[in-house]
């Protein structure tokens, strides 16, 4: 099944570069990997059953288009697969679930920041839906640990929502710009 799947996956992303990966600069891939307390697999069965597959399949997708960064999409506490993960050819993971465990934000910097570009980390279970406030130290605090030295794109965990106030979703872009500059 999971042979399968990587065949019609690589069949997809042929036809799709083929025809422009000489554009492309991101392309996305995704598997749910993770849940809120831990990997839905164990660490060695994931080495063994899905970083093979994963990364023959960034591989494939890499020789369409070289130039492109590979974005990654999985949610949940991934942090016992990190390194799977950064195996198979994973650039960019998204999203950075902080509520999730195992998924401090401190941390994964220090010990995969110079690995991986991170996306997300803006909880919209939380803040996007509480007060300015809230919404702001949230951006702070990504910004000062995810963007250490660099590597961070802020975004929501997720999506923004149906139940997100717009003023909050117009104050993120505005706070964005505040909040989001760093050195690296």
């Amino acid at each position: 099944l999971l042979d399968k799947t990587l065949e019609i996956q690589m069949g997809l992303y042929d036809v799709l570069l083929t025809e422009c990966g000489e554009y492309i600069q991101i392309v996305e891939t995704g598997d749910d990997y993770g849940t809120q307390r831990g990997p839905i697999i164990s660490p060695e069965l994931f080495n063994e059953m899905i970083v093979p597959r994963r990364k023959k399949l960034n591989d494939f997708i890499k020789s369409k288009a070289p130039q492109a960064k590979i974005f990654h999409h999985t949610c949940g506490s991934v942090y016992k697969i990190l390194d799977g993960i950064i195996a198979t050819g994973v650039d960019i993971l998204n999203p950075i679930q902080p509520s999730a465990d195992d998924m401090d934000t401190f941390r994964l910097q220090k010990e995969f920041g110079n690995k991986l570009i991170f996306h997300g980390g803006i909880d919209e279970q939380t803040a996007l839906i509480g007060s300015m406030d809230t919404l702001k130290k949230e951006m702070e605090v990504r910004v000062q640990s995810l963007g250490k030295e660099g590597g961070y794109i802020m975004a929501p965990t997720s999506n923004f929502m149906d139940d997100m106030p717009l003023e909050n979703i117009v104050n993120f872009a505005k706070m964005a710009k505040e909040v989001g500059v760093y050195v690296c």
